[in-house]
Formats: structure tokens, C-alpha cells, sequence
């Protein structure tokens, strides 16, 4: 990871401590002890370094390029932060490298960390029109694929249905046999919550 990508997302967590800091200074009105007023001026001043330190790199944006945005994000959703992972995620163009991705991130926020078998048919139709969205973007890459096997495992078979998404979860475990996923999915798919039913078959604990 560049130092660029440290700090963008050093800045992140900086940025949501000070602002739990400045609702707990709120909370206590006139009578805010002196040690939250110490540490905002602390995180303020530190932030002010970050920045300076970002742009003396050439980079003016928290969005260096689509990698960063997707280490970002990540870190936010193992977080649980699913509000700023949003929010960041709105920034990224639809016609982007990473757009395929982006949409599975998606996925993953409106799951906010339950396991497709805990979701409703309105969030279910939601979350699969992401899906459907990034394995058309990402082609025959696996990680749209994985997803899809496991909402066909743990959503449709679970409720005695079946999809239209033409996913075979069999075919899905024998590429993932074969073939090695990046770090970066493999963290993915540590937040994605699916059964244990699903991962033994895949193949993914």
C-alpha cells in the first residue's frame, strides 16, 4: 500500500473519531471536560498534518485513483461503517475500472452484515440488481460470480426457489479450486455473511 493510500486512510479515521468527539462535546453543552476539548485540538492539528503531507504527494483528494477508493471502503465496511462507505462509494463513476466492484460493495452495504437468508424479497431485488450490475461490468471474474452462488445458496434455495441469474454454484467452486483470488477479495468475502452450508461448498473456510 503507497503511503498516499496510509494516509487517506488515516484521515478517515481521524475524520469519524473527531466527529463522535464533537457529538460527545455537544452532548455535555458549556460543561465539556477539558480532556475532549484537549483531543479535538489534538486530531484537528493532526489532520491539518495529513493534509499537508497529501498534498505535498500531488494528491488534493481522498480518491487517489479506484484502488484507493476500494481499500477505503473496505476498511469501512470491516469497520462497520456503512454511511461512509457510501458515501464514498457515490463518487465512483459508473464507467470507471472499478465500477464492477463498486457495485458489489454495494451489495455488501445493503447487507449491512446480515446473511441473505435474513434479508426481505425488496432488499433481496435491490441487492441482486447490484449483483447483476457488476458481473456485467467485471465479465467472468469470480468475485460477482461468488456473491450470486451464495445469495442462489442462501436466499433461493433457502426459501425453496429458484433464480433466473443462470449461476451454477458447482461450477463457481470448481474455478475457485483452480484459480487464486487477490488479498483484497478474500477480505471481501471475510465481510460477506453467508452460511456455513455456502463456504463449506465453495470452499471458502
Amino acid at each position: 500500500m503507497s503511503r498516499s493510500t496510509d494516509i487517506k486512510n488515516l484521515i478517515i479515521k481521524h475524520e469519524r473519531h473527531l466527529q463522535k468527539l464533537k457529538e460527545q462535546k455537544a452532548s455535555f453543552g458549556l460543561y465539556a471536560p477539558p480532556y475532549i476539548l484537549i483531543e479535538i485540538e489534538d486530531i484537528e492539528a493532526e489532520l491539518n498534518r495529513l493534509q499537508i503531507e497529501l498534498a505535498s504527494l500531488g494528491e488534493l483528494s481522498l480518491a487517489e485513483d479506484d484502488d484507493d477508493v476500494v481499500t477505503q471502503i473496505v476498511l469501512l465496511l470491516d469497520e462497520k461503517e456503512f454511511d461512509s462507505a457510501s458515501e464514498i462509494l457515490q463518487g465512483v463513476p459508473e464507467n470507471s475500472a472499478q465500477a464492477g466492484y463498486a457495485n458489489l460493495l454495494r451489495a455488501l452495504i445493503l447487507l449491512a452484515g446480515r446473511s441473505f437468508n435474513a434479508i426481505r424479497p425488496m432488499e433481496r431485488t435491490r441487492i441482486e440488481k447490484c449483483l447483476i450490475s457488476a458481473r456485467k461490468k467485471m465479465g467472468d471474474e469470480l468475485m460477482p460470480l461468488i456473491f450470486l452462488a451464495i445469495l442462489e445458496m442462501d436466499y433461493y434455495s433457502y426459501h425453496g426457489q429458484v433464480s433466473e441469474n443462470d449461476i451454477s454454484p458447482g461450477i463457481v467452486t470448481q474455478r475457485l479450486a483452480r484459480e487464486q483470488l487477490p488479498e483484497k477479495d478474500k477480505v471481501i468475502l471475510k465481510l460477506l455473511k453467508a452460511s456455513d452450508e455456502a463456504r463449506n461448498k465453495l470452499g471458502l473456510n
